[in-house]
């Protein structure tokens, strides 16, 4: 297993009070392979990682070697960096405030106190960076202003950026750790981002993926690790391995894929109606929901396909008119609070930045959409809204 390795993670063992959350995992990555870890919700793949990062620290008998040296446990995160390990997270790490520009170099800023930037000479450095993988990045715009991919780019490159300057003990192409970077982007956008890992593999280094996606893992991976509650099941080797065996793998037993016949709305009455809709930026068009129906809008990236719900939610301007039942709004007035009113509820694609706030309770954010009602109450009983 450990032919060839880059990175050797032996027995690692996490506790979280008395429950372990990993029971003596062992990985081995190679240089210029592209390695996933896949595995359920709670099977252990994030908190490898965090002990990869240094966030963790393992239980005793734990080890973990790089570039054949065995590391001091808990892991130094700085000495990880410059021994050659880059993360992005999931989060991305990047300020949506500051370029592109100020982004790349927010690390090294941190590090260091330059007494002057040319940010006109390093513009030009990073295009030339982003030309060497086919992207056209604005160095100089924002992040807030890039579609989500691009932001995924950026974070990407720059860790890239990390591994060029480490002391990586194969000529500093080092290891790109990817924590679930794709839960938020179409399938377009996916494509984009693979090949911007298989670019970066050619360089030599070695990626971790993690992820829960079948599909994506055979994809982009050249093997796979299985993790099932905080236990190593299997690496497979993805070429030689279906998705089928893989989900088996994964869940411990077979699993057969769900077929349902589609019941026919026959005659039912048209429950919700939108005419002319635009986002102001599309030709308008119409649309209509059967009672019962389950309707699905999509296209290819940038037609306009991604803004339909927020235009019907009032999250975002539009034009044309929605009716629910009898009641018909001008969308150009519609406001998410008129929504709810009318029965309409909106699930955002970007699930962490939009769906809730982080740093509320599990409960505050559910009564988030009744909050205008609760504020008329004297007093609160949060433990009967616990229950």
């Amino acid at each position: 297993m450990t032919d060839n390795a880059v990175l050797v993670m032996n027995n690692i063992k996490m506790k979280f009070g008395s429950n372990y959350a990993l029971k003596g995992v062992s990985i081995a990555v190679r240089r210029g392979e592209v390695f996933g870890l896949l595995g359920q919700n709670g099977s252990g793949k994030s908190t490898l990682i965090k002990v990869l990062a240094g966030f963790h620290q393992p239980e005793e008998g734990s080890e973990v070697v790089l570039w054949g040296e065995k590391m001091a446990l808990p892991l130094d995160p700085m000495l990880i960096k410059k021994r050659g390990v880059a993360f992005v997270h999931q989060h991305l790490g990047l300020v949506p405030s500051l370029t592109v520009a100020e982004n790349m170099r927010v690390t090294s800023l941190g590090q260091k106190n330059p007494w002057f930037v040319s940010w006109r000479k390093e513009a030009e450095r990073l295009s030339r960076l982003f030309a060497e993988f086919n992207l056209d990045i604005d160095p100089m715009a924002t992040v807030a202003s890039l579609p989500p991919v691009e932001r995924a780019f950026v974070a990407i490159i720059r860790a890239f950026e990390d591994l060029r300057a480490s002391d990586a003990g194969y000529g500093g192409e080092g290891i790109l750790v990817l924590d679930e970077p794709t839960p938020f982007l179409p399938g377009e956008d996916v494509k984009r981002l693979f090949e911007l890992v298989r670019s970066i593999v050619k360089t030599g280094a070695s990626v971790i993926i993690v992820t829960h996606d079948i599909d994506e893992v055979r994809d982009i991976t050249d093997r796979v690790a299985v993790l099932r509650d905080g236990q190593l099941v299997e690496v497979l080797d993805t070429y030689a391995s279906s998705r089928q065996a893989i989900l088996d793998t994964i869940i411990g037993s077979r699993i057969d894929a769900f077929a349902k016949e589609r019941m026919s709305t026959g005659a039912a009455p048209v429950a919700i109606r939108a005419d002319h809709l635009t986002d102001g930026r599309t030709p308008p068009f119409s649309l209509s929901l059967q009672e019962g129906e389950i309707l699905g809008v999509t296209g290819l990236i940038g037609s306009g396909f991604a803004s339909v719900p927020y235009t019907l939610y009032g999250a975002r301007r539009g034009a044309g008119t929605l009716t629910v039942a009898d009641r018909k709004v001008d969308l150009a007035a519609m406001s998410p609070l008129m929504a709810q009113r009318m029965g309409v509820a909106l699930l955002p694609g970007d699930r962490l930045g939009a769906a809730g706030i982080g740093s509320l309770a599990v409960t505050d954010n559910i009564t988030l959409p009744i909050l205008e009602e609760l504020s008329n109450l004297v007093g609160l009983d949060r433990g009967a809204m616990v229950k």
